[in-house]
């Protein structure tokens, strides 16, 4: 019997193929798509792929929302029982037994797992960075309306068409994933602990394209730092991004002259600010060279095969699998620079900026 992964991110095709390496598992299918407008990502998958790993890959651009969470019309609906069909037929094509799917706080994930372990499949999760191990803030709605959508939804909807329940998941965003029917859940960090988790040991594993790529992005330097960039106006507002820079500025301005800057962008890092980043540097005279800056391979494969005097990072999850992923290296976390910077100025609108600095403590 088969297995088959489905992955949408850059890091999930990394996790499943330490799976695949730590198991010994052959007969192996991938559903590979992406979020949002990255269909790039396909370039980055046919770089990061290990051939001998995959008996199959197939390009299902809105895996990720297969599901048609919100549907809002029969339009809607039947664009997403076309997507279950598709999946049902991947399934059976290839006699898979297991799937493995990235990401347990995913809505649509925990469909995928409540709607196939029903059908007698084995579902088994793995992480995709460092949302893996935070439960977010669940306040259960048990409102008269409330309960009556969930009612309504699961008898007109998700039982007649899927024959599961859903609809608690779907207006109760949140929910513990203890509910979740869980075969394996597959963890890089040793923070789980139920019966079904498992740890993951990371090793290199790099594909012949990876390999003769990343060699050309890295220099014969003696002293070099990385720089991952963060799109925090996601979180503060656009107007108060001045004080990212300044924080970039205050922590760059003592580099010695002679260090290589390497910045690696984060994938929804907005060009106009990735512009920005470039002329901070460039007006403290530093040298610097963007990293993967025509195809985004994951900074994991990077920090694994080269050695960074330096880590400066924002709000990046790549922090937690220091001496997991990676050597120990040293990581220099600016956030709490920022944050000090934004409390000094009277910025508004900066509570989540909050919460991420007291999850990176």
């Amino acid at each position: 019997m088969a297995n088959l992964f489905i992955a949408f991110t850059p890091f999930q095709l990394f996790v499943a193929q330490q799976i695949i390496n730590q198991e010994e598992l052959s007969d192996n299918i991938l559903i590979e798509g992406y979020v949002g407008n990255n269909s790039h990502f396909y370039d980055i998958y046919d770089m990061m792929e290990m051939d001998n790993y995959w008996k199959k890959r197939i390009q299902f651009p809105n895996i990720a929302s297969w599901d048609g969470l919100r549907v809002s019309s029969i339009k809607d609906a039947k664009k997403a029982y076309g997507n279950y069909k598709r999946i049902k037929q991947i399934l059976k094509d290839n006699h898979v037994d297991t799937i493995f799917l990235g990401e347990h706080q995913n809505q649509t994930m925990r469909f995928t797992d409540i709607l196939f372990s029903h059908q007698g499949y084995k579902v088994c999760f793995y992480e995709e960075g460092a949302a893996h191990y935070i439960d977010r803030e669940f306040v259960p709605d048990n409102s008269i309306k409330n309960r009556a959508r969930i009612l309504a939804r699961d008898l007109y909807y998700y039982l007649p068409i899927y024959h599961v329940r859903f609809a608690k998941w779907r207006y109760n965003v949140n929910m513990p994933y203890e509910e979740l029917p869980i075969h394996k859940r597959y963890n890089i960090l040793p923070l789980h602990h139920q019966p079904y988790d498992v740890d993951l040991k990371v090793t290199s594993i790099v594909s012949k394209k990876l390999e003769s790529y990343m060699q050309k992005e890295i220099g014969n330097e003696n002293s070099r730092i990385l720089f991952m960039t963060d799109p925090l106006a996601e979180i503060i507002s656009p107007k108060n991004m001045y004080l990212y820079y300044e924080t970039i500025s205050d922590y760059f301005k003592d580099i010695p002259k002679e260090t290589m800057i390497y910045i690696k962008y984060h994938p929804r890092d907005p060009q106009k600010y990735r512009s920005k980043t470039l002329s901070t540097i460039e007006s403290l005279g530093l040298k610097y060279k963007v990293l993967s800056e025509e195809i985004n391979i994951p900074v994991e494969y990077f920090l694994q095969k080269y050695k960074f005097d330096r880590v400066y990072l924002f709000n990046a999850s790549t922090y937690y699998y220091d001496g997991y992923v990676f050597p120990h290296c040293e990581f220099v976390k600016m956030l709490p620079t920022l944050y000090k910077k934004c409390i000094d100025n009277n910025a508004k609108g900066i509570e989540r900026l909050k919460k991420h600095v007291i999850a990176m403590k």
